[in-house]
């Protein structure tokens, strides 16, 4: 399978890759004044039951004269990831569907409501956020 093997300052941080993957990216991203640049591999997931997960790899503070290199290969095994996160109905056959918020990721289970539309889920904080900004 094609994976991004991600190497920092001369050694391996992740091998990133999934046999489900329909897109994957890097990226070198800063999210504030006190915290430096991070690094990041992400991956979608689409799943045999219809679910997408996000799927996340080789999260590394970098540092001023810090080396990232990027390879694209072709691996049999990769690291697993360090975060997923599900989105969508998962289809049990013999259970009740398992909903999880197409905007958070979080499941039914942790959720006081969740509202199941045909293309997306939404929890009960989520449409108590989006209700906020409306307002």
């Amino acid at each position: 399978m094609i994976c991004y093997k991600v190497s920092l300052n001369n050694k391996t941080v992740c091998l990133a890759g999934h046999s489900n993957m329909e897109a994957m990216q890097f990226s070198i991203y800063c999210s504030g004044r006190n915290i430096g640049p991070h690094t990041i591999v992400s991956a979608n997931i689409r799943n045999s039951d219809g679910t997408s997960e996000a799927a996340e790899w080789g999260s590394c503070c970098l540092e001023i004269g810090d080396r990232v290199e990027v390879e694209i290969i072709d691996a049999d095994t990769v690291d697993p990831p360090e975060k997923i996160t599900s989105f969508g109905t998962r289809i049990h056959p013999t259970e009740e569907d398992e909903l999880f918020c197409s905007f958070c990721g979080k499941s039914q289970r942790h959720a006081k409501q969740m509202i199941r539309g045909p293309a997306a889920n939404a929890c009960d904080e989520c449409i108590g956020i989006l209700y906020e900004s409306l307002g």
